[in-house]
């Protein structure tokens, strides 16, 4: 599921950079998916805009905020559940060598 937010993500930064038709359906709904987790970043950086001949480029930080930010809470996540199965594996090993002494 992470994984799929963060190609998600990733996808809104590189048609937002190339400057992709907002008006296309498939941009529009990756547009409208994304932009509640974008949202919550969008106001730490101003978006910058280059506008060409034919498109307009916009570099969004809030959307590379929110893949690193959403990144991390991931890892965080994955690590505390490691530790957490590696002590019920501990316990596991020793009620066992317990048994076989018994």
């Amino acid at each position: 599921m992470v994984g799929l937010i963060e190609t998600l993500l990733g996808f809104r930064f590189i048609f937002k950079l190339t400057g992709a038709n907002p008006s296309n359906t498939l941009i529009k709904l990756l547009y409208t998916t994304t932009d509640f987790i974008v949202r919550l970043f969008a106001s730490i950086f101003t978006p910058a805009t280059n506008e060409g001949l034919e498109t307009i480029s916009v570099i969004e930080p809030g959307t590379l905020i929110a893949m690193i930010v959403i990144a991390l809470i991931t890892l965080g996540i994955s690590k505390l559940m490691s530790n957490k199965t590696s002590e019920y594996k501990d316990y596991d090993q020793t009620i066992n060598v317990e048994k076989e002494e018994n």
